[in-house]
Parts: C-alpha cells; structure tokens; sequence
C-alpha cells in the first residue's frame, strides 16, 4: 500500500478534536503492531474496523483505507500482510500535515 503525503485539509471546526483522534490513532498503531507479532487476528480485525468506520470522519480517507486493508488481511489471516500496511499508517501518522480550512 502506498500512500501519497499531501497535506490533509481538515475542517476547522474539528481542530480541537483532531489532535486527539490522531494521538489515540498512534495508540492503535502500536496496538496492532504488537498484536501482528502474537498473530492476535481479532485485535487486528477489531481497530481496522473501527479505523475503517471513523476515519472519514474526522476528514481522514487515508485512514478509513488503512483501516479497511487491515480489517481484509485480519479477516484472510495474513498477519504479515497487516503488518505492512501497519508500518505504512505509522509513517502515514508522522507525516502528515493537517490545515484547518
């Protein structure tokens, strides 16, 4: 998976919440990269539902795609597979850029 950093334009009037989403989304991402290393397949499956279903709507497609991909590859069993799209949303997560319009 491959993500292209642009700067991700966010509503204003989510810019007190945002932060927050995105901090708890680092949280998920260390999450799921321990439970792909104990090959804990729910976990896995459970935040890349609730990426896929939140995502959106804090202004983040990137992260409801994220979270779809995860959920497929919990949902097929392939650990090594939603570790490489883990590693992508931690280096999506420090980069990218949030303006408020």
């Amino acid at each position: 998976m491959t993500i292209t950093m642009l700067p991700i334009r966010i509503d204003r009037e989510l810019a007190t919440l945002v932060p927050r989403f995105l901090d708890n989304c680092r949280r998920d991402a260390g999450v799921l990269e321990k439970a792909c290393a104990q090959f804990d397949l729910d976990t896995i499956r459970k935040i890349g539902h609730s990426l896929k279903g939140v995502g959106g709507g804090y202004g983040f497609a990137e992260i409801t795609s994220i979270g779809a991909t995860i959920e497929a590859a919990a949902k097929a069993g392939d650990t090594e597979a939603a570790l490489t799209v883990v590693i992508a949303f931690k280096a999506f997560l420090k980069a990218v850029q949030v303006e408020y319009v």
